[in-house]
């Protein structure tokens, strides 16, 4: 007899649990009607398939739990959606980078003067594309000029007569990445919020250039309430190349793999908000709501300057014309000196209409390059093991500096056209009643000597770091003390061996090991320079080691106390966190004796 409320066995999951409980409830509940339960009966068949759709629903419902959970999930795609939650952006493409020579023949200038011709020194510019033997394909991303300080200058040709120079070969170094540059274009309706626009290549690296037929040039974001981009400006009144600029943009765009497949998604507006290029001033485009004498949120964001809903503007009626690169992961690495194919050019003179076209010609085509050490990139397989570690590092970060160092990562990591520092030291100010950040930098000039940075220089450091910084942090932008020393030593030669060589010995060993450039706040190790001297061929004993400070003229003017401030035992001498020693010219600075 059927009762009202039977017993079910919840925890019953796969085949034969679901068989035998199905089998046990038609036993208890219709025994009256249903006494077949062999394996050749039509009851059974019944029950086989219940169980059979009871295993496959229940398969289903743990894989979808599993696969909403990302430490659990194992399909691609379902942990590339759990990690755009967590703010990952996925990219798929690999990319290598490194240093390429390149080298281009100069006629001599006319007259008296056997010196390079400066009008006919030339500028590769960004862009020019370069080939390997193996066929791997490179981009230079940064103009060479070969009239700049640094450049290596040499004697190409002779006059066979007066064996006079006629021309001369110069070599400068830059940097490349692996890719080629491809361009689609593609035609644009009427207007539909969140256009979606899908590339043929799979391998995009990264988005160069957005236009419309109007001229109008949309701009990668990071996602679409974001109206502020950092755009460089070429600087010419400074050693620093390019400015650091934020801007308003309303046109711009997302990219987003789906599937593998690349695709730009533009705004939702069909409207411009605020004019096209506007400088960020955050005084003239934040929203002001009228008569509201209470405010609530007192944050700012530097990215986000214009209080609107709309996600930017889209095109409608046109065609957009995408320019990108692309970097095929199989083929982006070359061994040493296979780079050696300038495959397209991009050269530019300060004034070309005064030049002969021919000589010009010779120029472009006597461009050479090659790779002196070997161009590596992290070609990693795609699993989902590597896609978890990767979003779990990203959502740790937030893709913001929370600490110190953070703040000094970002500042290496600025790109060198908009100056670059040789060291940086971030420390926290325990005086401040806000969280206060002290940035101490110091650059290096031509010579590799230490220099205080420029204003235009922790200018751009500071417009790099401002989107990324943590909103409550407020950051001061200051210049590291540089202390210039000198090393005075006296050692003992073993009798076998020349004083003047022992001496020679002492200058080189020492010369090797102190080329590198301590961190700003790193203490100087005495007890290192008697063990560099102990190391040198020829020394029996060191007798004596004085640091001594270098100050005025050609030196820094900052005074600091060495002896004040070594230790007691003598083994080493600290300065604080806000400077940095330097050696300035080794060969001077450096004196000893040998006994």
């Amino acid at each position: 007899m059927k009762k009202n409320n039977p017993i079910i066995n919840y925890t019953s999951r796969d085949f034969q649990s679901i068989k035998r409980d199905l089998v046990q409830y038609a036993k208890t509940y219709y025994s009256d009607s249903f006494k077949d339960f062999s394996e050749a009966g039509i009851g059974s068949i019944l029950i086989d398939m219940v169980a059979y759709t009871g295993d496959s629903l229940s398969f289903y419902l743990d894989y979808e739990s599993n696969e909403n959970q990302l430490d659990y999930a194992i399909e691609i795609d379902n942990i590339i959606k759990k990690g755009k939650t967590l703010g990952y952006k996925h990219n798929p493409t690999s990319t290598s980078n490194g240093i390429c020579a390149f080298y281009v023949e100069v006629p001599i200038t006319s007259g008296i003067s056997l010196a390079p011709d400066s009008a006919y020194i030339p500028i590769l510019k960004r862009g020019t594309e370069l080939s390997s033997t193996s066929g791997s394909r490179f981009i230079l991303s940064e103009d060479i000029d070969f009239s700049a300080d640094g450049v290596e200058v040499v004697v190409a040709q002779q006059n066979s007569t007066t064996g006079e120079p006629e021309t001369y070969a110069m070599k400068s170094y830059g940097q490349v990445i692996s890719g080629t540059i491809d361009q689609e274009s593609f035609e644009i309706g009427e207007f539909t919020p969140f256009q979606k626009v899908e590339l043929s290549q799979s391998s995009v690296a990264e988005i160069l250039e957005v236009r419309d037929l109007e001229g109008n040039v949309y701009y990668e974001v990071e996602n679409l309430a974001q109206d502020v981009v950092y755009r460089s400006v070429t600087n010419r009144a400074s050693d620093v190349a390019e400015v650091l600029k934020p801007y308003v943009v309303p046109r711009r765009f997302v990219m987003e793999y789906r599937g593998g497949v690349p695709y730009l998604i533009f705004g939702a507006s069909s409207l411009v908000e605020i004019p096209e290029d506007e400088l960020a001033d955050p005084s003239k485009v934040i929203s002001r709501k009228f008569g509201n004498t209470v405010f609530s949120k007192d944050t700012f964001d530097p990215a986000k300057l214009i209080e609107s809903d709309y996600f930017g503007v889209g095109p409608s009626n046109t065609t957009i014309t995408v320019t990108y690169r692309t970097s095929a992961s199989s083929n982006i690495n070359a061994s040493q000196g296979t780079v050696t194919s300038v495959v397209n050019p991009i050269v530019e003179f300060r004034d070309r209409t005064t030049l002969s076209e021919s000589t010009i010609t010779d120029i472009i085509s006597s461009i050479e390059c090659e790779n002196e050490e070997n161009i590596v990139g992290q070609v990693i397989e795609i699993t989902p093991e590597n896609l978890k570690r990767r979003i779990q590092s990203e959502f740790s970060s937030q893709n913001r500096a929370v600490n110190s160092k953070d703040y000094e990562g970002l500042c290496y990591a600025m790109p060198n056209k908009f100056g670059s520092v040789k060291r940086v030291r971030a420390i926290r100010d325990v005086n401040s009643l806000r969280n206060n950040l002290n940035l101490y930098v110091v650059s290096e000039n031509s010579n590799g000597n230490l220099v205080q940075s420029g204003d235009v220089l922790k200018n751009n450091i500071k417009n790099w770091i401002l989107p990324r910084k943590m909103i409550t942090d407020t950051v001061d932008i200051l210049d590291a003390y540089i202390v210039n020393i000198g090393i005075e030593f006296i050692v003992v030669s073993k009798s076998n061996i020349s004083k003047y060589q022992t001496l020679s010995n002492c200058y080189s060993r020492l010369r090797d090991k102190l080329l590198v450039t301590p961190e700003i706040g790193e203490p100087f190790m005495i007890t290192d320079i008697y063990n560099f001297l102990k190391e040198a061929e020829g020394v029996l004993d060191v007798v004596k080691v004085d640091i001594v400070q270098k100050k005025g003229g050609l030196y820094s003017d900052t005074s600091y106390n060495l002896r004040k401030n070594t230790s007691p035992d003598g083994t080493m001498i600290t300065f604080p966190r806000n400077v940095i020693w330097e050696l300035k010219y080794v060969d001077a600075d450096i004196n000893g004796a040998v006994r």
